[in-house]
C-alpha cells in the first residue's frame, strides 16, 4: 500500500484536460455546452487507468485526488462561466465518504454540474447491497444532473439505463468501443439510442466524432450534441 507522500507524489503527476461537448444549432453553427473533465498523467498525456483503480482503491486515496478536483472546479467554475461541466465518477468511489464530502463541497455549483456515471461496477459489486437508485436520488437531491457515460458497455448496459432513465439527464453513446464495426451497421444500431432518448426525453451524446463526414450524418440522424477529437481534443486551463 502507498503512502500518504507517495500518493501525492503520484497524484502530482496529473493534470485534467477539458474536452468540449458541442450542442448544434445547425448544420453550420455549434455551440459548446459543456466540458467533460478528463483526468491526463504528465507521463503520456493519457488516462492513467491503473493509477486511477490504484487511487480509488480505499478512502484515504480516493480523499486525496478529490482534493485536486475540488481545487479544479473551483478554478473552472470562475474562469468559464458560460459553459457546464461534466464529471465522471466510478461507482466506486460513490461507496466512500470522501466522495460525499467532495460533492458537498461543489455543491454550490450543482446547477451547472453533471455527474457522470462510469461503465465499471464497485470491485465488491456481487457481495454488497448495491443500490445505484439510492445514490441516484441523493445526487439529485444536491441538484446535480446525472450521465450514465459508454451506455451498452460494461454496467450500463440497456437494461440498467432503462432501470434508471427516469432520474437521468442525458446518456451518452461512445463510438470508440465499436470502432471495428461496419460504420453503416453502427449507425443502425445507434437508432435504437435515440429513439429511447427521444422517447423518455434525455439528452443522448454522441462521443469519439473523429471526422467532418460522421459529424454531419450524426446531425442528419438528429444527434445534436456530440464529443470527440473533431470538436477538440480537450485542453488545460
Amino acid at each position: 500500500m502507498l503512502s500518504s507522500n507517495a500518493i501525492k507524489e503520484k497524484i502530482d503527476d496529473l493534470y485534467f484536460v477539458f474536452q468540449p461537448i458541442i450542442q448544434a444549432v445547425s448544420s453550420l453553427e455549434q455551440d459548446v455546452c459543456s466540458y467533460e473533465v478528463l483526468l491526463r498523467s504528465k507521463e503520456n498525456s493519457s488516462f492513467p487507468f491503473e493509477l486511477f483503480m490504484t487511487l480509488i482503491a480505499d478512502e484515504d486515496s480516493n480523499e486525496l485526488l478529490l482534493e485536486q478536483y475540488t481545487e479544479m472546479v473551483y478554478d473552472y467554475m470562475e474562469r468559464i462561466p458560460n459553459a457546464d461541466l461534466s464529471l465522471n465518477l466510478h461507482p466506486q468511489q460513490l461507496t466512500y465518504e470522501s466522495t460525499w464530502e467532495f460533492l458537498k463541497s461543489i455543491q454550490m455549483y450543482s446547477d451547472r454540474i453533471t455527474i457522470e456515471f462510469t461503465e465499471f461496477p464497485p470491485e465488491d459489486y456481487t457481495r454488497r447491497v448495491f443500490s445505484t437508485r439510492q445514490w441516484m436520488n441523493q445526487i439529485n437531491e444536491m441538484g446535480f444532473t446525472i450521465a450514465l457515460d459508454d451506455v451498452d458497455c460494461g454496467l450500463n448496459s440497456m437494461q440498467f439505463v432503462m432501470e434508471h432513465i427516469d432520474v437521468l439527464s442525458s446518456i451518452k453513446f461512445s463510438i470508440l468501443p465499436f470502432r471495428k464495426m461496419n460504420r453503416s451497421t453502427l449507425l443502425h444500431f445507434l437508432k435504437g439510442w435515440i429513439e429511447i432518448a427521444r422517447h423518455h426525453q434525455v439528452k443522448l451524446v454522441v462521443e469519439a466524432v473523429e471526422d467532418a463526414e460522421l459529424a454531419a450524418k450524426l446531425h442528419e440522424m438528429g444527434v445534436i450534441f456530440q464529443q470527440g477529437y473533431f470538436w477538440g481534443r480537450g485542453r488545460r486551463l
